[in-house]
């Protein structure tokens, strides 16, 4: 009798032993954390974060039921390795109350330019159904695998138009040209690119008459020829309808003049809005105000070499306190003012605008770039803090 009872409390021992081992030993996670981890962005709590949604799944092999509760923990790896640290999600794992098996999400806001690593502290208390054994068994603690998530720099959209600066003010561009080409390679960290055109006024009002967009692969490159990639995608268009482009493709091309309709538009300027936008992680657009004026024509210096008019032209020069040289000039002209420079305008002989900038820090020496100006001959008008000087340059 001994002998059987002490046969019995050894395999009880064993038993209660080996389902202890079982449990610390087969405690599972699937899928690993590597591999359930969802990135999206553009948040609906905050829009310049990403949501990282973390999956977790567990299951043991063992006979007990228990309670689950989870804890993450992430270290920054932006400027390198640091320590593991928890963090409290802005969504948490739910709370199943007793099971033998767990799967859950939580969701935590990543912020652009970060990388960050992450694991889940999953802790498992057994007890329950397996009688007195799992009750009296202690937690059990383990660790996802590490999971990985880098969020890119916010993406920034930026362009010129036929080399030309769009104006931070919102001032119209006139374009002196029948094609516009946008240099957006200065578009920084985005996967995909919005283009868009469409008519407008002055004031920046949609007639409805054109009206174009699309999101393109990759990065924003230059040289993007503005009427020949609208003709390329006529899917694109709202208005006119693609089918309306594809027969008629000069409803997509882009010109001057007055505006013909709606009736309340009728006689008013055509301008067109250019926009180059970017999604990540939230919209984010640059749109300049463009008029269009293919029949415009600047003198050439060529034109003008062996005649009066460039000593005429440059006898009415204002030199009342400032000085523009050199000039002729071929890149860049130097101005020299005891007043701070705000702001400056370039035009052509046709009153057009073909270059501007605003909140220039001023001093004794400024410089203006007019590299991407054709040859001809132009007006600037330097504005400061006693008012506007008119200035003529003769470019190279």
């Amino acid at each position: 009798m001994k002998k059987t009872t002490l046969l019995l409390c050894a395999f009880l021992l064993f038993m209660s032993t080996n389902l202890f081992a079982a449990l610390t030993a087969n405690m599972q996670f699937y899928p690993a954390l590597g591999t359930s981890i969802t990135v999206y962005p553009n948040s609906t709590v905050y829009p310049a974060y990403y949501e990282v949604r973390i999956t977790v799944s567990s299951y043991s092999n063992t006979l007990c039921s228990g309670t689950y509760s989870l804890a993450l923990e992430r270290r920054d790896m932006t400027t390198g390795t640091s320590l593991w640290g928890s963090v409290t999600p802005d969504s948490l794992f739910p709370n199943p109350g007793v099971v033998s098996s767990y799967s859950g999400t939580c969701m935590i806001h990543q912020v652009h330019g970060t990388k960050y690593e992450y694991r889940v502290k999953v802790v498992f208390n057994p007890t329950g159904n397996a009688g007195t054994t799992c009750a009296t068994m202690a937690n059990e603690e383990k660790y996802t695998s590490i999971g990985t998530v880098v969020v890119k720099k916010k993406a920034v959209p930026d362009f010129t138009i036929n080399g030309m600066t769009v104006p931070a003010d919102g001032s119209p561009m006139s374009i002196c040209a029948s094609v516009l080409n946008l240099d957006a390679a200065i578009t920084a960290n985005e996967s995909d690119y919005f283009l868009g055109v469409s008519e407008c006024n002055r004031w920046w009002d949609r007639t409805g008459n054109l009206e174009w967009g699309g999101w393109f692969p990759g990065q924003a490159p230059n040289g993007i020829p503005v009427q020949s990639t609208m003709l390329l995608s006529p899917n694109y268009f709202t208005a006119p309808t693609p089918t309306q482009v594809q027969s008629n493709p000069a409803l997509a091309i882009l010109k001057g003049g007055t505006i013909q309709s709606p009736a309340n538009f009728a006689g008013q300027d055509r301008y067109y809005r250019i926009s180059v936008c970017v999604g990540e992680p939230e919209w984010n657009c640059k749109t300049a105000l463009v008029r269009v004026d293919p029949n415009c024509r600047m003198a050439s210096v060529i034109e003008i070499a062996d005649s009066d008019v460039m000593d005429q032209f440059l006898s009415e020069e204002n030199t009342a306190g400032m000085k523009l040289f050199p000039n002729p000039v071929k890149d860049v002209v130097n101005i020299t003012t005891k007043e701070k420079v705000s702001g400056y305008t370039i035009y052509d002989l046709s009153n057009t605008i073909v270059k501007m900038e605003q909140n220039k820090k001023g001093s004794d020496l400024q410089q203006l770039d007019l590299s991407n100006l054709k040859q001809g001959l132009y007006v600037i008008e330097i504005t400061t803090e006693k008012g506007v000087e008119r200035h003529k340059i003769i470019k190279e």
